[in-house]
């Protein structure tokens, strides 16, 4: 009697997809996590599953599917039988889904919304230094510029189309605003 093995490949899944602290060994069972992307991003994705195969190729990206942008990871790479890493993408929006490809055949991640972190302010001022003083009176007839610095206004390489339509400043107080026109935006990590 002649035997011989055979071996069956399982389809991969993806049992969870996290979102790694920016200075963790996101490859440690022990890395911790954080719950919103940086919009430039800079940290690593983990995706936890099992039947990963060393040689396939693996394409993870962030989907909004309500107007059809996705943002592409970078560096996936399968690491083992049960993780894949890859550098998040950057981008921005609320609410999106992963897409995962293993080769070409798309696999069914987990539908958990993900978010990019909100912008948030750390100084106004009448210079470009962050330093000098703040800008706590504005001239209502305008003319003025004013330089806001923070985090998370969006990334380097962002189509200026969507620049526009994603950031608008207003001023003004008692529920009168005031727009102001945005003449250039930095999405470096100040």
């Amino acid at each position: 009697a002649i035997l011989s093995e055979i071996t069956v490949q399982q389809d991969p899944t993806v049992d969870a997809v996290v979102v790694c602290e920016p200075s963790a060994n996101c490859a440690a069972s022990s890395a911790s996590y954080i719950n919103e992307l940086p919009t430039n991003g800079g940290v690593q994705v983990k995706l936890i599953g099992e039947n990963f195969v060393m040689s396939d190729t693996v394409t993870v990206s962030l989907v909004n599917e309500a107007s059809n942008v996705e943002f592409s990871a970078e560096n996936c790479a399968v690491v083992s039988n049960d993780t894949v890493l890859c550098d998040a993408p950057k981008g921005y929006g609320a609410n999106l889904v992963w897409k995962v490809k293993f080769n070409t055949e798309a696999v069914t991640a987990p539908l958990v919304a993900v978010s990019y972190a909100s912008p948030s302010i750390s100084s106004a001022t009448m210079d470009v230094d962050p330093s000098s003083s703040p800008a706590t009176a504005l001239d209502t007839r305008g003319d003025r510029t004013v330089y806001i610095t923070g985090a998370n206004f969006g990334f380097d390489g962002m189509p200026q189309g969507d620049v526009s339509s994603l950031i608008s400043v207003s001023y003004g107080v008692d529920g009168i605003l005031y727009p102001a026109t945005l003449l250039a935006a930095s999405h470096s990590s100040t």
